[in-house]
Parts: structure tokens; sequence; C-alpha cells
């Protein structure tokens, strides 16, 4: 909304305030006075301000600010609501993701200490197979029996078992 010059120094010819004057004209040619439209008088600004006026500008001021900070606060406190919300949003995700992968470790450990389990079975079980196997050959059947088997295997007494048991790597 713009208001005429006129309009103004009409309302302030009304409340018997005084006009300001004209800006001075800053001339062209140097060391020259300013040249001053209608007088050579400084400018003169009259304004009447009371306490009370002062009072009320310094509220409606801080009344502003207040809100203008509530304001921000809000802006501010709202944004970084979110980025936090995100971030445990992602941390959940991470830690949802890592007990997945732990349960499936978990259980290939678990089917892992079954096959141990199962080996450590079967191996027993050929410990005592090898163990009953070598009980039934170690029984002589005659005294004799036991030096004729020996030598029909190469297991000599002598120099000749010697080098026959070097040759087979025993």
């Amino acid at each position: 909304m713009r208001v005429s010059e006129q309009v103004v120094l009409a309302q302030m010819a009304a409340e018997e305030r005084v006009t300001r004057k004209s800006p001075e004209v800053v001339s062209e040619s140097p060391g020259s006075p300013p040249e001053v439209p209608g007088s050579a008088e400084p400018i003169d600004a009259a304004y009447r301000v009371t306490p009370v006026e002062i009072e009320q500008a310094i509220e409606r001021t801080g009344q502003k600010y207040m809100t203008d900070m509530a304001a921000l606060y809000d802006r501010i406190s709202g944004e970084v609501g979110r980025l936090y919300e995100g971030q445990l949003a992602a941390k959940d995700e991470t830690i949802a993701t890592q007990r997945a992968a732990l349960a499936k470790t978990e259980q290939a450990l678990a089917a892992d200490a079954l096959a141990i389990a199962e080996l450590r079975r079967r191996a027993e079980q050929a410990e005592a197979e090898r163990d009953r196997l070598a009980a039934t050959q170690a029984t002589p059947a005659a005294p004799g029996a036991q030096e004729a088997s020996a030598a029909a295997q190469g297991d000599a007494p002598g120099v000749w078992g010697r080098l026959a048991r070097w040759w087979r790597g025993a």
C-alpha cells in the first residue's frame, strides 16, 4: 500500500508536527557547498517518542524474538528427531541382519557337532573291530605254528628276516 506524499504532509500538519527538510544534493563541482533545495539549513528530524512507546517496542521485539526462536527450535528438533529415528531404524535393521547370520552360524555349528559325534562313534566302532581282530590273530594255534607263520610272512629272525622287513618297508 502506497501513500502519497501530500497525504502524509497533510496528516503531519493536522498533528502540528514539523516536516523534515529535503536531503542535501551533492554539487558536481568539488569544494563548493552542498546545494539544498529550498534552504541551506541542516536537516532537522523531530521525533517525539515517549518511554512507554519505547517499552512497547521492546516488548513487541522480545515477543517476536521469542516466537521466532520457538519456531526455529521446533523446526530443528523435528529435523534432528527424524534423523535420529532414521539412524535407529538402520541400526535395528543391522541388528536383525546380524542375528539372522548368527542363527545360521549356530545351525551350521550344531550340524558340525552332530557330524563330529557320528565320526567319533564310527572311529570307536572301527577301533573296537580292530582290537577284536588283533585279539583273534594273536591267539596261537600251536607253539610251532607261530614260527612257521612268521617264516612264511618273511618275519623270520635273523639277517634274512630283517632284510625282508626292510624290503617291505615295515
